[in-house]
């Protein structure tokens, strides 16, 4: 699993144990959506009951440092590989 991530273009060695010691192996989330939630790049929009107002937000919940690890890795990963 290790030489899986690893072998992505842009994701590193410490990138790589985050995400596997942090997902379990990616056995801690069945549903992609949780994933999304957890990492932090799934926003949520701010709306009231009348409206919708201002940005989405990710939730306060969300993992910080894994998301500022997927968003330093993506640019990288998206320009070396055009299927990204």
């Amino acid at each position: 699993m290790f030489d899986l991530i690893v072998g992505i273009k842009g994701v590193g060695i410490q990138t790589a144990l985050f995400i596997i010691v942090f997902t379990n192996g990616f056995t801690l989330f069945p549903i992609f959506r949780k994933f999304e939630s957890y990492a932090g790049i799934a926003p949520f929009p701010y709306q009231s009951e009348v409206s919708i107002k201002g940005k989405s937000q990710v939730h306060c919940f969300a993992n910080k440092k894994f998301k500022s690890l997927l968003n330093s890795t993506a640019p990288i990963a998206i320009r070396c590989n055009p299927e990204m």
